[in-house]
């Protein structure tokens, strides 16, 4: 007996790893968008860190997965459902049972390179793009009514835009601290209240805020990018605690906090040379499959590598000047001071090369 098909759901993801919104078996899905966990999002945000690139408008991309209305063939045997790991599978849907096919809308950064991969026969997808600054709460809140209208309610939310300036705090412009504020924490909110009250009118829905191990512990020389993480991971919180005291448990929430990823947007961080071969940067792939797994189970919260849970507990029971040891020892203590020194030397050369 094939195991039931869950409810199709909408989806507005800001990234690569953008949540699947429907059934674990379902017809055959294409895997969307080249942005890696924590790529540039606008709209709205999913694994990773954020888009080492300050510069573009984000691109929005959607899919929809109609049932396949080709017959079997009389007393030809009944073909399985094709299935993909959970990395694999963005948006998918069962239709097998009759339901309204559920509609998928995600924000994402373009790349160049490793693009749409594995597009599958028969999946007749519909995809929707839109452009949006989730720094700027009026931008959000339009692009979410346009959404509304042309797609559909949206069930799922991955919460995902990041940014990092890449600066000491003296030397960091004022502007830079408040663009990683904006994109890495206050657009959380403005996404979260554009979507949740329908989510509260039908007890069903699904939040996913994609956070960084930097948000459980911190690290010298980013203190606006550990503020913002430190932020939207106490949001997150709150929110899942008032949806509980609401009695709303037909609305999941999923944290997600990767150690570094090896996107290019930390380029150069470092940690002690005889640590990194067991600690080394995770691949895009493996975070997306890990994001997956966690929101298709609604588990809570998601660390990875598991190491991260860990140094979070310890940092929780360690007088603060054994956690500075601990960090000396892992080489954590100044681990972004190389990745600032070449975003300043890249500055440097930018503004050689402009003559300015």
């Amino acid at each position: 007996m094939p195991p039931p098909a869950l409810p199709g759901r909408g989806l507005y993801s800001a990234e690569r790893g953008a949540r699947s919104e429907a059934a674990r078996s379902a017809p055959t899905c294409r895997r969307l968008g080249a942005a890696e966990p924590g790529a540039r999002v606008t709209a709205a945000g999913s694994a990773g860190q954020g888009d080492p690139r300050p510069r573009g408008q984000p691109q929005a991309v959607g899919q929809r997965s109609p049932a396949p209305s080709e017959a079997p063939l009389p007393g030809a045997p009944a073909a399985p459902h094709p299935t993909l790991p959970p990395s694999r599978n963005l948006g998918q849907v069962d239709n097998s049972r009759g339901r309204r096919p559920a509609r998928a809308v995600s924000a994402a950064r373009p790349t160049a390179g490793n693009g749409e991969e594995e597009i599958l026969p028969h999946c007749n997808l519909q995809v929707f793009t839109y452009t949006c600054d989730v720094g700027k709460r009026e931008n959000v809140y339009l692009t979410a009514e346009r959404v509304r209208k042309e797609v559909g309610e949206v069930s799922v939310l991955v919460n995902n835009a990041g940014v990092v300036s890449g600066h000491h705090l003296l030397e960091c412009p004022d502007e830079l601290i408040e663009r990683t504020m904006m994109v890495n924490c206050h657009a959380h909110f403005w996404t979260t209240k554009a979507f949740l009250p329908t989510m509260l009118e039908i007890n069903h829905g699904h939040i996913v805020t994609v956070a960084s191990s930097l948000g459980l512990f911190s690290t010298a020389g980013v203190e606006d990018y550990c503020a913002s993480k430190f932020g939207v991971v106490g949001f997150h919180e709150s929110l899942s605690h008032e949806l509980k005291a609401a009695e709303k448990d037909g609305i999941k929430t999923t944290l997600v906090c990767p150690y570094l990823v090896d996107t290019g947007m930390f380029r150069g961080c470092r940690i002690r040379k005889e640590i990194e071969p067991f600690l080394p940067p995770l691949k895009p792939d493996y975070c997306v499959k890990q994001a997956m797994k966690a929101i298709l189970t609604d588990q809570p919260m998601i660390c990875t590598p598991r190491l991260m849970y860990i140094v979070t507990f310890m940092k929780s029971i360690l007088p603060f000047e054994a956690v500075v040891c601990m960090y000396r020892f892992l080489g954590a203590d100044k681990c972004m001071y190389p990745f600032i020194a070449q975003r300043k030397q890249a500055t440097n050369n930018n503004e050689a090369k402009n003559g300015i």
